[in-house]
Order: C-alpha cells, then sequence, then structure tokens
C-alpha cells in the first residue's frame, strides 16, 4: 500500500498568499510549479525540514523581546539582528533586511524583505535556516 503524500509547495503557496511584506522569496513560493518538489522549484535545498513551520508565537517563549523587536522592525521595514539567543536547545537569532536596490540578477527588488530565523548548535555557524513566509511565520528550508 503507497502512503499518501502531501504536496509541500501548495503548503508554501498557502502559507506566502498571506504575507503583506514585499519578499522575493514570498514571490517564488507563489509562482512555483505544484507538479514539482521544493528543490526543483529553489525554495529549499532539498532537507528533512522542507515546510517545517516556526511561529513568532513559538519564538517568544524562548525570547519575547526579539519577537517583539522583529515584529516592531517587520512592520516598520527596517533592518533588524537579534544576537544570539536560547531557542530549543540551540543558538536561535532572528534577521531582517530590507533591500535598498533591485540586484543583478533580477531576484531581489528594492523595499523587498528578506528574514528568518536560525537554529544553530551551541559556538558553531551550522544548523537549521529557516525562511519567513507570511507576517508570523518561517518555513524550512535549509540544513547546515
Amino acid at each position: 500500500m503507497t502512503k499518501p503524500t502531501t504536496n509541500i509547495v501548495a503548503k508554501f503557496q498557502r502559507y506566502a498568499s498571506r504575507a503583506t511584506f514585499p519578499s522575493a522569496f514570498v514571490r517564488k513560493c507563489l509562482e512555483a510549479d505544484p507538479t514539482k518538489d521544493c528543490y526543483e522549484n529553489r525554495l529549499t535545498t532539498g532537507t528533512r525540514i522542507d515546510g517545517e513551520i516556526i511561529s513568532l508565537d513559538a519564538i517568544s517563549r524562548y525570547s519575547y523581546w526579539a519577537v517583539e523587536q522583529f515584529r516592531k522592525a517587520l512592520k516598520e521595514r527596517r533592518n533588524f539582528n537579534s544576537g544570539t539567543f536560547t531557542f530549543r536547545g540551540y543558538d536561535g537569532s532572528l534577521w531582517i533586511e530590507v533591500k535598498q536596490k533591485d540586484d543583478n540578477y533580477n531576484y531581489y527588488k528594492a523595499g523587498d524583505i528578506a528574514a528568518g530565523v536560525s537554529k544553530e548548535y551551541r559556538g558553531c555557524a551550522n544548523g537549521y535556516y529557516y525562511a519567513l513566509i507570511d507576517d508570523e511565520h518561517f518555513i524550512g528550508i535549509d540544513i547546515d
């Protein structure tokens, strides 16, 4: 008997459709081909965390201040970096970068938001990476 599968690309599209900010990643999610997987659509690097969701509410249990500052920066469309905080046994960090100009490859446009959360092994620059996909959620895209 074949185990039913879910379309993770559709999940990316469902969450991305709720974003209220401009983002190259969100546009890429909305334009993705649901007949292909996340890796083929270049949404992720093809890892076991593809499509895993982390909410700002979950992060706020570990660092309420960082989440409140992140939300404020997102609303004001300004850069932000939380520094590290303890998150689920890892070094967590939140960040936002507002793109100032279009890039040469036509991926980012001026005003785009690039944002994410990372869970890195303590004292190491390797871990799990999630991109902001809507105003309150991050979605798994890479393991390093």
